[in-house]
């Protein structure tokens, strides 16, 4: 599936040479500024921003994808470990046990919900903007507009992911949780269990957020659009887990 890339690249490259006029064109072709830049980015031909856009909401847009696959599989994961778990305690007659497992069942059903209603527009957004590029139909400055207005939104929704108020509404569905195991069911080794997992599971989650598109937008604004380097790559394992007296999986990754 190489088609897709090269005509973008072809299509970038004839945005070139439409982007960069002769010192006569110049005044009639260069394409304005988004509010709140620096002089120094009007400096900068059209076709070289266009590149830097579509650059890094592309490998914002993969970092953003990696992040959702593997928080659902992760929970899905865990869901149905809890499943298992609870077969196997009702087999045993452990009622409490089969309590217990259905609410962390549900709790981490709860988790994939949450991860897809949280899922960063960027994703899409890179897709949308290489088959704007791909069409060519519209005018460069058009391109280029809508690439901006792209990069505002995706860097205004990764700043919500980490508002303090989703660190606070992960923190109350886990008291709550741990809450109802302890005093409704009286559960309390495993409602203390719940609510600790599941605070450092949620506090993880939104800290591993990806934040790509904030910076792009701070460079792109400042004019720095130069490589971007040191980035590290995203890598996520889900293995079984096995203690004594408990099962369960392990998921890890690095950043």
């Amino acid at each position: 599936m190489p088609r897709r890339p090269l005509a973008v690249g072809v299509l970038l490259a004839l945005f070139a040479l439409l982007a960069r006029p002769t010192a006569a064109q110049a005044q009639t072709t260069a394409c304005p500024v988004m509010d709140g830049a620096a002089p120094a980015l009007a400096a900068i031909d059209p076709y070289t921003r266009l590149r830097y856009l579509h650059d890094r909401l592309r490998d914002d847009g993969r970092h953003a994808r990696a992040w959702t696959t593997a928080w659902v599989l992760g929970f899905t994961g865990l869901a149905a470990g809890g499943v298992v778990l609870t077969g196997l305690a009702a087999a045993d007659g452990n009622r409490d046990e089969v309590i217990d497992q259905t609410v962390g069942a549900a709790a981490s059903l709860v988790g994939v919900g949450f991860t897809l209603v949280s899922s960063l527009p960027v994703a899409d957004d890179a897709l949308a903007l290489e088959a704007r590029i791909a069409a060519g139909t519209a005018a460069p400055c058009a391109v280029l507009a809508e690439a901006e207005r792209m990069v505002l939104r995706d860097a205004a929704a990764e700043a919500a992911g980490r508002a303090w108020y989703v660190h606070a509404l992960g923190i109350a569905f886990n008291t709550g949780l741990g809450l109802t195991l302890g005093l409704a069911l009286g559960h309390w080794r495993n409602g203390i269990v719940d609510f600790t997992v599941g605070t450092a599971l949620s506090e993880i989650q939104v800290l591993t957020l990806p934040g790509g598109a904030v910076d792009t937008l701070a460079r792109y604004r400042a004019g720095d659009l130069g490589a971007r380097g040191g980035q590290t790559r995203v890598t996520w394992s889900l293995r079984p887990l096995w203690t004594a007296g408990a099962a369960g999986l392990s998921l890890t990754g690095t950043f």
